[in-house]
């Protein structure tokens, strides 16, 4: 450390070095800005007060000392005209990985070329024959493919999905045009385990039947309907929104059910998908349940096949959700027989549920009705 050196003076030597006759104001401490600058840092001539404020700033200093170096010597170097064209090279080529390699490109290889066009082809054949799995695809492009599920890429590409709650409902079931390949025995009610001789299952029951369909609604629009690729990833989205199905919490009422829902849908892992979509699902629960022919059955059984699958791969993985999620698929074989032995008593919340939607969608007009006047009526009012 040297004396500071402010406006001519020296501090703390008393010499007047421009020879004005007077003594200049001493400068601030540039670390606490409180004391007076007793010293001045060596290499970004800052000022300092004491020892304490000199370290904190020491550790900054030195790294910008530092970078400045190898800055200024990096500019004292010039490259070669060989080392020139080989970074021009490597430049173009990284700027034609998305497209077509131009004809000058020298950093091609035939043979890696003729591998990754005949990978390809074969992916092409799997997936045409219904074979393609995620195991398939390369670390690097099972990321890239989630991130173009998360964002939507993958559903403007494929195409909208149709849920199959949408379509008119019939009576008459023609099997051999039946959707997912289903058999008669599938449609077949199951045993009536909700129930027993002196007993009958309570009527919160109802409400967690009621948060399954909401979750499953959910899980299929969010996944376009296919979910047999990632049936882990799958079952942790539908759990998330249907937090009954693996715990003891039971709900007093419709609302308090759909409103659960819809929180656990705005705080899902990694982005929610919109309110828009939340109060779809809701109208979706509302249409499986007033749709008759044991709709809501058919969407329990389809969340507990998703749940089970789950197990399945959680186990051959060795994973600790495992035990989880064979729980849950028990508890959802318990909601199937009760949605299709009490279709009469689902049914009714229908209209409740199609209450709590437009009560929630009035809420959001309202709630974007005053964003509208705070900003357009030229008051500056806090959000």
């Amino acid at each position: 450390l040297k004396p500071f050196v402010s406006d001519g003076e020296v501090i703390g030597c008393g010499v007047d070095v421009c020879g004005r006759g007077h003594l200049a104001m001493p400068s601030v401490c540039g670390v606490c800005m409180r004391s007076a600058a007793k010293y001045t840092c060596p290499r970004c001539h800052v000022g300092y007060c004491a020892l304490d404020c000199y370290k904190l700033h020491g550790e900054t200093c030195t790294e910008s000392f530092y970078r400045d170096q190898v800055e200024e010597q990096l500019r004292s170097q010039r490259a070669t005209g060989d080392e020139r064209r080989r970074l021009e090279q490597i430049v173009a080529a990284l700027n034609c990985l998305d497209g077509e390699a131009g004809p000058d490109d020298e950093g091609s290889d035939p043979d890696e070329e003729a591998d990754a066009e005949r990978r390809l082809a074969d992916l092409v054949e799997r997936a045409e024959r219904g074979e393609l799995r995620l195991e398939d695809l390369t670390e690097e492009e099972r990321r890239c493919f989630h991130s173009d599920l998360k964002m939507g890429a993958l559903g403007h590409a494929l195409g909208a999905w149709e849920p199959w709650w949408t379509h008119a409902a019939v009576v008459e079931v023609d099997l051999d045009g039946l959707d997912d390949d289903r058999s008669a025995a599938s449609l077949a009610a199951p045993a009536h385990i909700c129930c027993t001789k002196d007993r009958k299952a309570h009527p919160a029951v109802a409400f967690t039947v009621l948060e399954v369909l909401c979750a499953y609604a959910h899980t299929m629009r969010a996944f376009n309907g296919e979910w047999t690729w990632d049936p882990l990833r799958t079952a942790s989205h539908f759990l998330h929104l249907a937090a009954a199905v693996c715990s003891q919490k039971a709900y007093t009422s419709p609302k308090e059910c759909a409103r659960t829902v819809l929180a656990a849908a705005a705080g899902l892992p990694g982005g929610a998908f919109g309110e828009g979509l939340d109060l779809l699902c809701l109208a979706d629960a509302a249409a499986l349940l007033s749709r008759g022919l044991r709709s809501g059955a058919r969407a329990v059984r389809e969340a507990m096949e998703i749940v089970v699958a789950a197990a399945a791969a959680a186990e051959a993985e060795e994973r600790k959700s495992a035990s989880r999620l064979r729980r849950g698929g028990k508890k959802l074989e318990f909601l199937f027989s009760y949605a299709s032995h009490h279709e009469d008593e689902l049914a009714p919340l229908a209209l409740e549920v199609q209450a709590i939607r437009e009560e929630r969608y009035a809420e959001l007009q309202a709630e974007e009705a005053l964003r509208n006047r705070m900003t357009h009526d030229g008051l500056a009012l806090p959000e």
